[in-house]
């Protein structure tokens, strides 16, 4: 017949044995707040990093102006925010232009700030979303170009409306628009940055001369109306250029 055994059960001298042994191998209280010092400085210095680059909530100059109990009894311009940034650039521009030539105040939407105050010091106020859902607009279509007419624009609370990008608008106003397009620190930082690192490799004797070539939609559009698109042949202009530069069509959108 089998005969069971019943488990030993450990005695008192082979747990402290045991208890001995894991404080032995067990790393010293001196290592583990040193390895925890190392991760608490390494996570500290990578958030200041990150966070350095993000300006500050009051380097956005432009004020909100929140939704009131009544609607703004004064007459009033603003702008439909349509396109990507340099769309949007010629809109607050000829906003910021037509506004002055009209003696109207000028406000731009919540998505228009949203898109232009991370990168510049715009100072024209935003119209809080609220407040723009219940003014009784009237559309004012532009076309890309400044005619006599938009002297003296009719209305009341006016939106113009159109992809306006002419500097026929606000030449007239160029040192002021040159104010509200001045970049945030961050950004010329960051650009400053990589044009250094570009200098480098050419031992400081580099000359930079910046050209803005649109793409997006005339990637499409060019080819149809005037048989070619500048920008495929630029790698091919001269070894002067730096090639690779150029975003790919579909990160470009409807930009200026």
């Amino acid at each position: 017949m089998m005969k069971l055994c019943k488990p030993k059960n450990m005695g008192k001298e082979e747990t402290q044995e045991a208890i001995k042994g894991f404080w032995a191998t067990r790393p010293s209280f001196s290592t583990f707040y040193f390895v925890f010092a190392i991760f608490v400085v390494s996570t500290i210095f990578h958030c200041h990093q990150h966070l350095a680059l993000v300006p500050a909530p009051w380097a956005y100059s432009a004020r909100v102006v929140p939704a009131p109990r009544h609607l703004p009894r004064e007459d009033l311009f603003t702008i439909n925010s349509k396109g990507r940034l340099g769309n949007q650039m010629g809109e607050y521009a000829t906003l910021y232009a037509l506004a002055k030539m009209n003696g109207r105040p000028a406000f731009i939407p919540a998505q228009m700030h949203s898109t232009l105050a991370p990168i510049f010091r715009i100072t024209l106020p935003v119209l809080h979303s609220a407040t723009a859902s219940r003014i009784p607009w009237q559309n004012y279509h532009l076309n890309d170009w400044m005619e006599e007419e938009y002297r003296h624009i009719p209305g009341r609370c006016v939106r113009l409306t159109g992809y306006p990008c002419s500097w026929t608008f606000y030449h007239h106003l160029r040192q002021e628009i040159l104010q509200e397009f001045t970049l945030h620190d961050h950004v010329r930082e960051e650009a400053q940055k990589f044009l250094r690192g570009l200098q480098a490799k050419w031992a400081g004797q580099a000359t930079f001369v910046g050209v803005h070539v649109r793409r997006g939609d005339y990637v499409r559009v060019m080819p149809r109306v005037w048989k070619g698109v500048l920008a495929d042949r630029l790698p091919a202009a001269g070894p002067g250029l730096v090639p690779g530069l150029l975003p790919p069509p579909g990160l470009c959108g409807h930009q200026r």
